[in-house]
């Protein structure tokens, strides 16, 4: 069977060669296009995990970020379970979690659900089975050496979640979460959000959708 043709990328990407999908995009990307930038960038904008379950090294990238003075923004759409699973930062578990960056292959498995709330998808707890590190190295592995951390929990300033894929809310709900660290970092970023929202979001939103992301909220603070 002949293979996919390679996707044309803005980067010198890794490619898998039998699913022709980019496999996450390497810090030394990143530093380079900020570089590139010359001070002009406002934010950079990675999404990790991809909807192939790629995750980039976040933690590395987060690192350019913060030398180069701009906010680092991840599209974790699908990636709402990270917090969640066994070992991850602020997870029942408790253990060490990994950002992108490991190379030791082990196994990592969903959290159990809380009562009534439907677990997230089995092909979602095996997301960072193919990963790329900050050196642009591509690791293959029967799983991470640890549960997957949330971007939050790498230093990302802005993520965003949509709970409905991988939680439990309805259908078209989802949550931008800043962390404690940008407003000190971007004393300008909440008036952004804010002016954003006032722009983009209804003057008269669905009380069922936002009451469905708050019992899903609920829901897994508890387990």
């Amino acid at each position: 069977m002949p293979r996919h043709p390679s996707p044309s990328l803005p980067w010198d990407a890794q490619i898998d060669p039998d699913a022709a999908i980019p496999l996450g995009v390497p810090a030394s990307a990143v530093r380079s296009a900020l570089r590139q930038a010359g001070g002009r960038a406002a934010a950079v904008l990675i999404v990790s995990p991809t909807y192939h379950g790629i995750l980039s090294d976040i933690r590395a990238i987060a690192a350019e970020c913060e030398r180069a003075g701009v906010p680092l923004i991840v599209d974790e759409a699908h990636g709402a379970h990270l917090r969640f699973l066994p070992g991850a930062p602020g997870s029942s578990g408790g253990g060490t979690s990994d950002c992108g960056g490991s190379d030791t292959p082990a196994t990592h498995a969903a959290a159990a659900p809380p009562s009534g709330v439907a677990a997230p998808p089995s092909g979602a707890a095996a997301a960072g089975t193919v990963a790329i590190s900050a050196t642009g190295a591509v690791r293959r592995c029967g799983a991470l050496s640890a549960a997957p951390a949330a971007a939050l929990d790498c230093g990302a300033h802005l993520v965003v979640h949509s709970v409905h894929k991988t939680l439990s809310s309805a259908t078209q709900t989802g949550m931008l979460h800043a962390s404690h660290a940008s407003a000190a970092a971007f004393p300008r970023i909440d008036q952004a959000l804010c002016r954003a929202l006032d722009v983009l979001q209804s003057s008269s939103p669905s009380y069922l959708l936002l009451a469905s992301l708050d019992a899903a909220r609920s829901a897994w603070a508890h387990i």
